[in-house]
């Protein structure tokens, strides 16, 4: 297991969580240590750490599940320091708030959530990798964040449960 160097935020505040779930059904391989946040369109997305962006893409106004989304993917990519990259997925159209090149600080709102790409609702999908010399480029490392995030972990029958419960809205 590769654990980050650097300790990050959440990149969603406090108020606007409701549950994180990183299920091995949606993310393997590469993708292994990626959390989603179920949150309503809108909800503001935070930088985890300050750090340059170096790439953003937010013209798309499209999602739906299967494959044949994936192309209509915005996201935000920002590089940090030790070389490790935070990326933030499904932003709504043009919801980002920041462009290539731009210098953010921890706790600044990047973007707004969305519904876009390969996706069956709207939710902030998050990750950091670094790069690597494996066929993709790149590989998830597990978050270490500042405060403790308490998560579901590839459990349909708690995340069934815990949605009887709460109303994402």
């Amino acid at each position: 297991m590769v654990k980050t160097k650097n300790i990050y935020i959440v990149p969603i505040r406090k108020r606007d969580r409701k549950l994180v779930v990183s299920d091995v059904r949606a993310h393997s391989d590469i993708l292994k240590y990626a959390l989603d946040f179920p949150l309503p369109e809108g909800t503001p997305i935070l930088a985890v750490k300050e750090g340059i962006v170096v790439n953003v893409v937010d013209k798309f106004n499209k999602g739906g599940d299967g494959k044949r989304y994936f192309k209509y993917l915005n996201f935000i990519t920002i590089e940090h320091k030790n070389k490790e990259i935070s990326q933030y997925g499904h932003l709504k159209y043009h919801g980002a708030c920041v462009k290539i090149g731009d210098k953010v600080k921890t706790g600044e709102i990047i973007g707004y959530t969305g519904n876009t790409g390969w996706t069956t609702e709207p939710h902030l999908h998050f990750h950091v990798c670094k790069n690597t010399d494996n066929k993709n480029g790149w590989k998830t490392m597990q978050v270490r964040f500042k405060e403790k995030l308490k998560y579901f972990t590839n459990s349909k029958e708690n995340l069934t449960k815990f949605r009887s419960k709460q109303t994402i809205s």
